[in-house]
Order: structure tokens, then sequence, then C-alpha cells
């Protein structure tokens, strides 16, 4: 298990959920709470140890939060094909004088064989300006891939958006 990046101000909720996913999808981290939150709790000392900023999460928030990502009816059923962490590299649709580079939270092979993007995101309460950003950003990523659809699955409400090429 590798240790987290130095990380300030409100992103540090968001950084740890996204390791824990990774850690969890990779399976470098057991699939239950004692685990996650051992882990958790360890991140959140290294991290809080180096910050200024005085953030500290729970722990046992964070590994349930994980957890009952991994378990939402839209995300169950892709759970055991779901991979982390994907560089993307690709031309944007509209411009070919236009690169998109990034890293898709997760991808998934489809029943038929078709690749399926998540996009985990941690806010509480999300604005539609930045919903909006996140369905942007997801197609570029389907475009790159290939993907017909995707899902932005915001984690802390549970709900998941689908969105389509």
């Amino acid at each position: 298990l590798r240790p987290l990046p130095l990380v300030e101000g409100g992103r540090v909720r968001g950084i740890f959920l996204h390791k824990l996913m990774e850690e969890l999808l990779t399976g470098e981290l057991d699939e239950n709470a004692e685990a996650v939150i051992a882990r958790a709790t360890l991140l959140r000392d290294q991290l809080c140890s180096q910050s200024s900023s005085g953030a500290s999460p729970d722990p046992t928030e964070l590994a349930t939060t994980a957890l009952r990502t991994l378990q939402l009816p839209d995300i169950k059923p892709y759970r055991a094909r779901l991979v982390a962490e994907l560089p993307i590299y690709g031309v944007a649709p509209a411009n070919s004088d236009q690169l998109i580079v990034g890293r898709a939270d997760a991808v998934a092979d489809d029943e038929d064989g078709s690749k399926i993007a998540f996009d985990w995101k941690s806010d509480i309460a999300p604005k539609e300006i930045d919903q909006a950003a996140y369905r942007r950003q997801l197609g570029q990523y389907l475009h790159v891939i290939g993907a017909r659809r995707g899902a932005i699955v915001y984690m802390t409400s549970g709900r998941v958006d689908w969105i389509s090429r």
C-alpha cells in the first residue's frame, strides 16, 4: 500500500475516498470494514501530520462511504470487472487539435463487451454547474475509450448519474 501524497484544503475527503476506492478495486485492500477503517486511519494520520489545514476526515465515515459505494445497485453488477485508474489519452471529438488527457476512476466491461466508465465524486451537495462539468468530462472520457455510457457516482448520497455518449 502506497502512502497518500500531501494535500491541502477541502479536497482532502475526496482524495481519501478515491485512494480507498483504488485500493479496494486493485485488491490492495480487503473489502471489509475493519481493514478499510484501519487504512483510512493510517492515511489520515499520514496526511494530517503533514497538513496545516487542520482537516481531519473521520476514517469510519470514509470507510463506510467507500464500501457502501461498491454495494450500490448500479455498481454491484460491475464490481468484479471494475479496473481502477485507467489512463485516458485521445483526441477531442469536436476538434482534432485538442487532446484529452486524464484518468478514469474505474472502467468495466459490460456484458456485451462494451466499456463503461465510472467517475467517483465525493461532493456532498454538488451545484448544477459542477454536475454539468462532470458530465462533460465523463463524456470526453467515453469518447476516447469508445464507451457508449458511463456513470458519475456521487458517493456520499449514493446517487448515480448515468450518461450516454
